[in-house]
Order: structure tokens, then sequence, then C-alpha cells
């Protein structure tokens, strides 16, 4: 029997959570069921308290056809200081009903809150720092970014990176497991990746093998991989027409030499 194929996300409403939201208990639990599907370790109050109310977190909610709830993404944004530059850095989680395919429109959202932060902040340097607990957003990353580190391509964070990583996550308060200063033990206890069990194809993949090898305690002990994403304009802008590119189903690497140039050249 074949599975049932998964509905496209087909738009997402930004939102900041304020107590004056129509329905607003309604909608955490929901938001809060779907978390549970991924990831236990959280009490109801707990969740909304660190993924919706958190200063800073804008939200997405995901619909599917019909107008149904299929899930949301939650982006943080915080100042960091290193080595007399400030840093503007992002954070976020996507959440997606399992029945429902929402990743790259989440990644849509992500890259135009990083645009809109950095229009605002045009001076600062952007990033993201992400915590992957599964080999599906980390992929996601690598497939859609340029830089990424760590990573097979990229390698390690520069020291001025890895001094803003170290200040962001020790807010977080999670301890690091063993010799390795980006893999974290958090109460976020990964259930079973419906993701891998639809394409275990994957397992060998370069860049999911480097998660696996890396995080192997990502299932049963809910460790994850902090990851950093530079997002100057050109990032921005490449990994948007990356994501189009994947949805419309063509190659950006296929584009005329002369488009790519003059698209370096304007967002040098």
């Amino acid at each position: 029997m074949h599975p049932r194929p998964r509905q496209p996300v087909v738009r997402c409403e930004r939102l900041i959570w304020r107590r004056d939201i129509a329905g607003r208990a309604a909608l955490g639990d929901a938001l809060f069921s779907i978390f549970s599907t991924y990831y236990s370790g959280f009490s109801r109050d707990a969740f909304e308290s660190l993924f919706l109310a958190r200063q800073g977190v804008v939200l997405a909610l995901l619909y599917g056809p019909n107008d149904c709830l299929a899930g949301f993404c939650a982006v943080r944004r915080a100042i960091y200081r290193a080595s007399g530059r400030r840093y503007g850095v992002f954070s976020a989680g996507v959440y997606v009903d399992t029945n429902f395919k929402g990743g790259r429109v989440a990644a849509l959202f992500g890259l135009s809150e990083a645009l809109r932060f950095k229009l605002r902040h045009p001076w600062l340097r952007v990033a993201y720092l992400g915590l992957a607990h599964t080999p599906a957003p980390y992929r996601l990353f690598t497939q859609t970014m340029a830089r990424v580190y760590p990573s097979r391509r990229c390698g390690e964070p520069p020291a001025d990176v890895a001094n803003v990583m170290r200040q962001a996550l020790a807010e977080r308060g999670w301890p690091q497991v063993g010799e390795d200063p980006w893999v974290l033990a958090t109460p976020m206890l990964a259930r079973d990746s419906h993701w891998l069990r639809r394409k275990p194809h994957m397992r060998t993949d370069p860049d999911v093998r480097f998660f696996l090898d890396r995080v192997p305690g990502w299932a049963e002990q809910g460790h994850g991989m902090s990851v950093w994403l530079p997002l100057d304009l050109r990032d921005i802008v490449g990994g948007g027409l990356q994501i189009l590119g994947q949805r419309l189903g063509f190659d950006r690497s296929r584009l005329p030499r002369q488009v790519a140039t003059v698209t370096a050249q304007v967002l040098k």
C-alpha cells in the first residue's frame, strides 16, 4: 500500500504572539500538538513561553488547502557583539504536520524576515543560528545556502563567528556533548524521523552522513547540532532563488552566465 501523498502548504500568515489574539488558547493547543509530533520533553506552558511568547519571536502560521492549519515557524532575532562588531542573529524552528510539506515555504518566510531585518539594520552582520535535531533540516540548510558552518563543504566556523555562537548558545543553557562545541544536549527529544522513513536512501547522502556521524545521539538522547548560516544580501537572494528554483523545477546553476554576473554585481 502506497503512503498517502502529502498536501502542500499554500500560504503563511505572519503573527506576533499577544494576549489579545482571537482564539489564542485554542491556537496554542493546536501548535503544541504539531510540535509534539516531533519532540517530547516540554509541557504546554513551557512550549508557549519558549517558542511563542519569548521576546523577539515572530511566527508564521502555515496553512494547507481549505485553510487548514498545517504547521508553524518561529523566528527570533537578537543582537550580539564580538571582535568589535555587532551581529544580528536569527534563530528559528519549523514544525509542520506530517501530512503536509512546507519546509521550503517556511524557509522563504525565514529569508524574508532576514531581509526585513537586514534592510532595517544595514550595517549589521546578519546570520541564522539554528539547532538541527534531525538530518532533514540540516540537509535543507546545505541544499539551500551557499555557506553553512559546520559542514563538509565549509568546515568549522571562523573564530569571530564561533565567539558569537558561544554567546548565543550560552543563553540557552544546554550542555555541550563531548569534545564537539556545536553538539548540545537539549530537552527536545526527537521522535521517529518521518523524513528518513519516507526517504531511506537519504542515509547515504553526504550531508546527511555528516550530520549522523557528528550527532549519533540525535534520536534517542535529544542531541542537536548548532548551525551558522551567514545572511548578507547575496546569501538571502541566492537562498531565495534556490528555493524557488526547487519549487518550480529548474536548476538555478544553469541560468545564463550573464544573468549570474549581473546578479553578483547588484548584490556587491
